[in-house]
């Protein structure tokens, strides 16, 4: 067996699929193979179990200690961690739990976790997000008319939009200015959200939902001609210098480039 295949069926034995091979290489001395590995599963599950309260506080205070642990166990076999950074371990978790609102009853009041881990990762993940270059606006100006038509904008890599019926911005925003009893009102609408980071810091902005769909259909890569189509974005000329100074966008290309 080669190190990738004991690696391999280590990371197995450790998501609880028994490998003969491996098992036979385990020396009892005094505990069966089973035993010895039980240890190392034990403190993997702690470490992405710890991992996943890190980056869902909200979700953790709002479902308790005792049944944040329940729901994370079962997360943990479905979803078991593939890397050693557990600084990117718990994308599927908001998925995972609109899965399981349809299944327990018992969080039939929670209707919005889903769309708030959401949030809590998406504002997690974008500490994590690889560095963006400067607005080259220099080489923007240098282009023809027509060129510049035909220009592609991107966003910044730590952007990510959401869009919600719940309010969970001011759920999000109760609990981490230490108020999580705070009164939520109900919202009429649908609520436009983005997040990013900032220097070292990663806001949660509301945003209209012009702005949420300008910059989707940036993300979609429109080019700044359609964008600027008549009527579809009416606010673009005001927005679109605002998105640049924020850094919410942060470059652009050319097709074929």
């Amino acid at each position: 067996m080669n190190l990738f295949e004991l690696e391999s069926a280590f990371f197995q034995e450790l998501n609880g699929q028994t490998n003969s091979q491996l098992q036979d290489l385990i020396k009892p001395a005094g505990m069966t193979a089973n035993e010895r590995m039980d240890i190392y599963r034990s403190n993997t599950f702690g470490a992405q179990h710890s991992a996943l309260q890190q980056i869902f506080p909200v979700c953790l205070q709002i479902l308790g200690d005792d049944y944040f642990r329940q729901v994370a166990r079962i997360y943990i076999l479905q979803h078991p961690s593939n890397q050693p950074d557990l600084n990117i371990y718990g994308e599927a978790w908001p998925r995972f739990l609109a899965d399981l609102l349809k299944q327990k009853t018992e969080l039939a009041d929670l209707p919005y976790l889903s769309d708030l881990a959401l949030l809590e990762w998406q504002n997690h993940a974008a500490y994590y997000a690889d560095l963006n270059s400067d607005f080259d606006f220099a080489a923007l100006g240098e282009m023809e008319n027509q060129e510049r038509a035909r220009v592609r904008l991107t966003l910044n890599n730590s952007l990510s939009l959401l869009v919600s019926t719940f309010p969970i911005y001011a759920i999000w925003s109760a609990h981490h200015n230490d108020a999580p009893q705070a009164e939520v009102a109900a919202i009429s609408r649908p609520q436009y959200l983005c997040t990013y980071r900032d220097q070292f810091q990663c806001p949660v902005e509301e945003i209209s939902q012009e702005q949420y769909e300008t910059l989707t259909a940036i993300a979609d890569r429109d080019s700044l001609e359609q964008l600027s189509e008549r009527d579809r974005f009416p606010y673009l000329d005001i927005n679109l210098p605002q998105f640049i100074e924020k850094g919410w966008v942060t470059g652009f290309f050319a097709p074929g480039q």
